[in-house]
């Protein structure tokens, strides 16, 4: 997992539950069309937010498919926003069949040629969905659709993002702590958009931990906009190289990110356009209703006011989450070298009632060895509610083994 230690507080995995990580508050950006109220929307409706004109599917689509660049942004955890996403790739392939690709925020740069055999047909699905959870965060289901469409078409999906190394020496030492290698390794970051960093300080301020006086550490806030910096600037720079490549010459981009990366263009759309004026468009899926017991996914925040607009289109959507079939164990995990070690157990989640407690070593379901965190979550994307099977771990170095009802784990 991407270690992003300074901005843990808004943008970040704290710890990976199995088949399933503990996402930090997702940003629900809403402002208005200076002709129509967003908030007013009914979901299904799709809005050309500069004119406030209400445009249909096949509308929308017709206007997009005259760009080079479409963005459509998402809250990661919403299937409705990905549901959304996979119409616009789906409408852009049938207008420009052969000639799309797909830029993703979910895999960093080193996953390239990963992402090449998978959709050539040349890799198993097992370990594609290693190379997904080393490389991202939210449970692998949230994307399917859309990455077996991808393959299915052999639409070219191409990695956007900064490595794991790069994020984790910026966010834990800032800008100055990078030795000339490293810095030589990045793009150059642009810190001189005030809109940027003014919705990004007021999102930090809601959440960050208070310095002196009770206030933000400023040092803390500069390390998580310059990871922020770092984040948009990378995948900039990885779409321009990918379009100026023969490869992708000639071909037009659906790329799909987080809401805060593509809301009001001044994340990747911006420092796209300010390497290679391309024409482009941004959508983004807006959800204003959020469902009981979903309030993690809420974001308490004074909105600052900007002269920017949120989006050429907003498709405003429900809140769908993924079916209940789904199951967790409800553990944190810790790589060990003896194998997987419990960090931690959910209350009500299927290990607790087991009997799991911190420290424990799992290593082995039924006959299948557990030696590192993703076989376990493999192996659990195999079951649904009700099934049972016997894991084997060590605690103190004493070997048991336990039997276990699996069954789905409540969202925080």
């Amino acid at each position: 997992m991407i270690n992003r230690t300074a901005v843990s507080l808004i943008l970040v995995v704290i710890t990976c539950f199995v088949l399933g990580c503990a996402h930090a508050p997702e940003v629900l950006i809403a402002q208005d069309s200076p002709y129509r109220s967003v908030d007013s929307l009914k979901v299904g409706t799709i809005l050309h937010v500069p004119t406030g004109v209400e445009l249909s599917k096949t509308q929308l689509f017709d206007l997009l498919a005259d760009k080079r660049i479409v963005y459509v942004g998402e809250a990661h955890t919403n299937l409705a926003h990905h549901q959304v996403q996979l119409e616009i790739l789906k409408a852009i392939e049938a207008r420009h069949p052969g000639r799309v690709s797909l830029g993703m925020e979910m895999f960093n740069r080193s996953a390239q040629s990963v992402l090449d055999r998978w959709i050539s047909g040349e890799l198993d699905d097992r370990s594609f969905l290693k190379e997904w959870y080393s490389n991202w965060t939210a449970e692998y289901d949230y994307y399917k659709a859309i990455l077996e469409f991808a393959r299915n078409k052999k639409i070219p999906v191409i990695a956007l993002n900064a490595t794991d190394e790069q994020v984790r020496v910026i966010s834990e030492m800032g800008l100055e702590g990078l030795s000339e290698e490293v810095r030589k390794q990045i793009p150059d970051l642009d810190p001189n958009d005030p809109y940027h960093r003014q919705a990004l300080e007021a999102a930090f301020q809601g959440h960050a931990h208070p310095g002196s006086h009770g206030k933000p550490d400023p040092k803390v806030f500069d390390r998580f906009y310059q990871t922020m910096l770092l984040w948009d600037e990378t995948m900039a720079q990885s779409v321009v190289q990918y379009l100026t490549t023969p490869a992708g010459q000639g071909r037009v981009m659906v790329v799909m990110a987080g809401g805060f990366h593509i809301g009001y263009g001044f994340g990747i759309p911006r420092r796209i356009f300010r390497r290679q004026p391309v024409s482009y468009a941004t959508v983004l899926p807006q959800t204003d209703e959020i469902p009981e017991g979903r309030e993690d996914l809420k974001m308490e925040m004074k909105q600052p006011k900007l002269p920017l607009y949120i989006a050429d289109f907003v498709w405003k959507t429900g809140y769908e989450d993924l079916e209940d079939n789904q199951v967790r164990l409800g553990i944190f995990m810790g790589q060990d070298e003896k194998g997987v070690m419990v960090k931690d157990v959910s209350p009500g989640s299927s290990a607790e009632k087991a009997g799991f407690k911190a420290g424990d070593m799992i290593i082995a379901m039924g006959s299948e060895q557990i030696k590192e965190p993703f076989d376990l979550i493999y192996l659990m994307h195999q079951k649904k509610p009700g099934d049972k099977a016997t894991l084997k771990f060590l605690r103190d170095g004493k070997p048991l083994e336990v039997e276990v009802t699996f069954q789905p784990l409540p969202h925080p």
